[in-house]
């Protein structure tokens, strides 16, 4: 059950959220609107795109790791 919420939450809700972010930053550079309400700030929206690649993939590594762990106690 664990491994389930595990995925459902931190696997495909992290996916989820990821596009989303990606599809509204690419809204704001495409529009001009981060120059307009918020000039110079462009390095944090950089920073969040990538901060969250980064953390989705350490999710898939987690997951990896707990399922390696599940295995090895059904095995053993």
């Amino acid at each position: 059950m664990f491994v389930v919420t595990f995925f459902l939450c931190r696997i495909v809700g992290w996916a989820k959220n990821t596009f989303m972010l990606i599809s509204d930053a690419k809204y704001i550079i495409n529009n001009g609107l981060l120059q307009r309400y918020s000039p110079g700030s462009g390095w944090f929206l950089w920073y969040l795109l990538i901060m969250s690649g980064i953390l989705g993939a350490l999710q898939v590594y987690w997951l990896e790791g707990i399922a390696n762990k599940i295995l090895e106690v059904l095995e053993g």
